[in-house]
């Protein structure tokens, strides 16, 4: 069974290092979807195969046009143009396009009908900027709407980086396929946190009422801080977590908030009652991000008293993973960590052979972490030493753990849950 084929779960049974190094690397984001659910699970093998692909193709096929932004990253220099972006698609799931100069060719190679997700084989060639040209592993599709499609094609590593992204309409393509998401079907209220910052103006930072309402076909409206919401769910997962979609604001109080997210997570508590939401977008010097918990009902629930929230001592057994063509790279394991984060924000920590250091943003509430690098070294395999990215969430009693990097290929995740010690 492929890599691809199973999720990802802290606590326990991994994918055999062969599996791992046999993965396309096309299914990098089907591990990352599943790596921020918590578990491992065999996926049904309906569900990640070209007949799955083939059976909800309709929702692809035709003419996709629209505006796109073209990011180029060169050591530490940073470009972005707009420029348009054509793509269509055949029945049969070939592909052909152009934009910013470029030559488009490539295949749908992998879809989920009841998600309205495909990644996809893209070459480019003859692009205005020669950084363009090349193959595009990092590649994905995905539908939103009635007429929507949303690409991002993305290639190289951390050091030297390409990506396209858009949103692109089709007013002739067949509808993606129904969805049913009965169970965050209702309304969701409570105070998250509401930042931004942008070049010339005062950064936000602050806690505002959010109230959502989601139907079970996934349509979502809402208000907060003098927005109206409007958008949809995307993704429909058996389990009740993992959930993505595109969501809209206008008529924010800060018009920072105003605008399309298209980075949006939903996820609901395993007893239905609590939804953890994150929108954020990423332009150029601008960032913007609501994240926060919202409780089943009409009425915030006052927070319970949180006791240090992120600042302590924490520890438990977590997930290491890597994915890489190379076998002697590919690593699966549960190995315990432990570490520690100051009320400053500073990190320290062991496990699996390695040294952790460094520092962390807090939000606000100190609930979670909202940016920062934690670099590794001195790792029993040295594919682990290197700078990450992390992600820490509190869930509960317990601190949800993500630090990821990728590097010339190789795709490296710690993840899982820990309490404190």
């Amino acid at each position: 069974m492929k890599a691809a084929q199973w999720m990802w779960c802290g606590a326990l049974s991994l994918m055999s290092a062969t599996a791992v190094a046999a993965a396309p690397e096309t299914n990098a984001v089907e591990f990352h979807n599943a790596a921020t659910q918590g578990f491992f699970r065999p996926a049904s093998a309906s569900a990640m195969t070209n007949a799955s692909a083939s059976a909800s193709l309709a929702a692809l096929v035709g003419a996709w046009r629209g505006d796109a932004e073209w990011k180029k990253e060169v050591g530490d220099v940073e470009t972005r143009t707009s420029a348009p972006l054509e793509i269509i698609i055949a029945s049969d799931g070939t592909l052909s396009g152009g934009g910013n100069g470029c030559a488009f060719t490539g295949d749908v190679t992998l879809g989920d009908g009841v998600r309205s997700f495909f990644s996809i084989a893209v070459h480019a060639a003859g692009c205005t900027d020669a950084a363009f040209n090349g193959d595009y592993r990092r590649a994905r599709l995905e539908r939103f709407g009635a007429s929507t499609l949303v690409a991002r094609f993305r290639k190289g590593d951390d050091d030297n980086e390409v990506s396209i992204s858009a949103r692109l309409a089709n007013p002739a393509a067949a509808p993606p396929p129904p969805g049913n998401f009965g169970p965050l079907a209702g309304d969701w209220t409570g105070t998250v946190g509401w930042e931004a910052q942008a070049p010339g103006q005062l950064q936000v930072d602050v806690s505002k009422t959010l109230s959502l309402s989601i139907s079970a076909a996934g349509a979502v409206s809402g208000t907060g801080f003098g927005c109206v919401f409007t958008g949809t769910v995307s993704q429909n997962v058996a389990s009740r977590s993992g959930l993505t979609g595109h969501v809209s604001a206008a008529g924010c109080d800060n018009a920072l908030f105003n605008g399309d997210f298209s980075d949006v997570r939903f996820r609901i508590s395993r007893n239905g009652a609590r939804l953890q939401i994150r929108l954020s977008r990423e332009s150029g010097d601008t960032e913007v991000k609501i994240e926060g918990d919202l409780e089943s009902g009409s009425a915030p629930t006052p927070p319970a008293p949180d006791p240090g929230a992120l600042a302590g001592s924490w520890g438990g057994s977590v997930g290491w993973l890597s994915i890489s063509r190379d076998p002697s790279l590919a690593i699966a394991a549960v190995e315990p960590i432990r570490f520690a984060i100051g009320s400053d924000g500073a990190f320290t920590g062991s496990g699996f052979g390695c040294a952790f250091a460094g520092q962390l943003t807090l939000s606000s509430g100190e609930r979670h972490v909202t940016a920062g690098q934690v670099t590794a070294s001195g790792c029993t395999h040295s594919v682990f030493n290197g700078n990450y990215t992390p992600q820490f969430q509190r869930d509960d009693g317990a601190l949800e753990i993500e630090l990821e990097r990728e590097s010339q290929g190789v795709k490296v995740k710690i993840a899982g849950n820990v309490r404190r010690t």
